[in-house]
């Protein structure tokens, strides 16, 4: 999963490099807010998905321990070696009690569920952002045809109907995690035949993330902005608190007053130039300061790591 997100992190930050400069309406509260870039927008994505292949990363640290050798949970009279089979067979350590390696079911299987329902959350949002802002109404991207579907009886519809799947199986992944928890939260220490029932939310979810992954970049590889449609969104508004932040900046005014200035100002003059405006976000990490180059060098490392292993 490490390499798999790296390697869709590398292809979203060079879509964020390639159209870094493109303005984008910025979102909070569901009405725009203030001006971003497609560069910003994809980078993000980047970051998030590094972020979850790390996260999988201690994952596999906390439950990379050798059960083996427990037998029924109480041990054996046979003088087996477990430190040596745990050295042979590459396990990062050993479980001691040999009760706690049938306790720990249900416990090591969730937590690597919640791993791969971090990746589907930033994988689900990514499908919702695009399945509306290909829209109509939005039209900020265009996918390619060839991976959208038709309507029963509506010729003129183009479906992310991938996207839609991903979507939803954001929550297969958040259920099946819960079931994992369900299923062992209270059973008596030792082994239970209800722990068979953990495999086939825990191997449904594996399927289910690397199939997500794979059709996220696949959507990415199709998916085109447009231009034109991305700039006659963006309203007059949005760029409001840029001139408040000019009023404190350049004329000392303080932002509770310049807060209640700007909107008339704004109306006397009309900002233009966005590739200015978004250059004038210097802060680290905003539109006019991506820092791609340092989380591709994350992601660069993050590959070789997870190639290694």
């Amino acid at each position: 999963f490490r390499q798999e997100c790296a390697l869709l992190a590398i292809s979203l930050l060079g879509f964020a490099k390639k159209y870094k400069e493109v303005a984008m309406p910025g979102y909070s509260h569901t009405q725009q807010a203030m001006l971003g870039s497609v560069g910003h927008y994809f980078s993000a994505y980047a970051e998030s998905l590094l972020d979850d292949a790390n996260l999988l990363g201690f994952v596999l640290k906390h439950i990379d321990k050798n059960p083996l050798g427990s037998a029924a949970g109480f041990g054996t009279s046979i003088p087996i070696d477990r430190e040596y089979t745990t050295t042979e067979l590459g396990f990062a350590s050993l479980q001691v009690n040999t009760l706690y390696c049938q306790n720990s079911r249900g416990k090591f299987e969730s937590v690597f569920l919640e791993g791969l329902a971090q990746l589907m959350m930033t994988l689900g949002r990514f499908a919702g952002d695009l399945i509306l802002f290909t829209s109509q109404e939005f039209g900020f991207f265009s996918v390619d045809e060839s991976l959208t579907t038709g309507s029963s009886i509506m010729p003129q519809k183009r479906n992310l109907d991938a996207m839609e799947i991903l979507r939803g199986n954001v929550s297969v992944v958040v259920s099946n995690q819960l079931m994992v928890k369900e299923i062992s939260k209270s059973l008596l220490s030792g082994y239970n035949r209800d722990l068979q029932l953990l495999k086939k939310p825990l191997m449904e979810s594996v399927a289910i993330a690397h199939d997500s992954l794979e059709i996220a970049k696949l959507f990415l590889e199709g998916t085109t902005p447009n231009i034109e449609s991305l700039e006659a969104k963006i309203t007059p508004g949005i760029f409001a608190a840029d001139v408040a932040n000019q009023l404190v900046q350049e004329k000392g005014v303080p932002f509770r007053d310049a807060y209640k200035l700007a909107l008339g100002l704004l109306k006397k003059q009309t900002i233009t130039d966005v590739k200015k405006n978004l250059a004038s976000k210097v802060s680290l990490g905003a539109p006019g300061n991506l820092q791609l180059e340092k989380l591709m060098e994350k992601a660069v490392q993050l590959l070789k790591i997870a190639h290694t292993k």
